[in-house]
């Protein structure tokens, strides 16, 4: 945030007021000494924000799921914020390693067997991340399982949700893509469509970070069903075709996906802290 742009920081004070606002700033003096005395990118990624979210809200517990070529963030987590850190991760070799741990491993697609492991331990969370392998299937089933693990008070963050980038990177299965968003995309716009009391935004930072909640935690928060109606009777009529899902997807990205600033995404998180909102199960 540079604090030299009065308009956004006049923009911030009147919609969330004086502690959203300096919250904010606090974190990007941080994080711009830690740029200038460590070399640490100043551009925020995936882990930075479920770390923001592990303070502002004291979320104490957390699970990552991935594959061996997704997440790459299990090893960026400050692991003294949690209390309970997990990582379930699918079409993972039994030999591959990063040098992090991994709790629950499938070799394949399925990871039955890693949620009866995760059930029989009694275990949900404040947080779960999630890294899908970018195809339809694996992406809608992954987020189903969030939604059964996750607190009722706690969020969901999801990968790869608004990408901005060229349209081969959006194929529906990886092939020899070394870069690949898939349809992410559109598998998290469909969940939400299917589900009126979930709340969701995308924080536009590393090809998009979305945020799933069952309450409106803050004003940012949107519900899918409510977007514009001749849109998602756009989007409904596309059915399967990928390419005319994409085609939408590339005119209506920011609306479609709720795309919010880091900013103004923080700034809101902290104001909300002091609010007491009531919460409905995910499921």
């Amino acid at each position: 945030m540079p604090l030299k742009k009065v308009s956004q920081l006049q923009r911030l004070m009147a919609a969330y007021g004086l502690p959203g606002t300096l919250y904010f700033a606090s974190v990007w003096v941080r994080r711009r000494f830690q740029h200038a005395i460590l070399g640490t990118p100043l551009t925020w990624r995936k882990f930075h924000l479920i770390h923001e979210l592990a303070y502002i809200h004291n979320y104490r517990s957390m699970l990552e799921i991935s594959t061996a070529r997704t997440g790459y963030t299990y090893n960026h987590i400050d692991r003294s914020r949690f209390d309970i850190c997990r990582r379930l991760s699918y079409l993972t070799p039994n030999d591959w390693t990063d040098g992090a741990p991994v709790d629950y491993r499938s070799s394949n697609r399925d990871i039955s067997e890693c949620l009866h492991q995760i059930r029989a331990q009694g275990l949900r969370f404040d947080i779960v991340f999630i890294d899908p392998w970018h195809e339809y299937e694996c992406t809608r089933r992954d987020m189903q399982v969030a939604f059964s693990l996750v607190n009722d008070d706690g969020i969901i963050v999801m990968h790869d949700c608004a990408p901005q980038s060229k349209a081969a990177f959006f194929a529906p299965s990886r092939g020899d893509l070394e870069e690949w968003y898939g349809v992410t995309y559109k598998a998290y716009l469909d969940v939400l469509l299917t589900r009126n009391h979930l709340w969701y935004c995308t924080v536009d930072a590393d090809t998009g970070c979305g945020m799933i909640r069952s309450s409106q935690k803050t004003c940012l928060y949107k519900r899918a069903v409510d977007q514009d109606p001749a849109c998602i009777r756009a989007w409904h009529n596309v059915g399967d075709d990928y390419n005319a899902s994409l085609r939408i997807y590339e005119g209506k990205r920011d609306s479609l996906m709720n795309v919010v600033t880091v900013s103004e995404f923080l700034a809101a998180e902290w104001q909300s802290r002091k609010s007491m909102t009531l919460s409905r199960p995910f499921a």
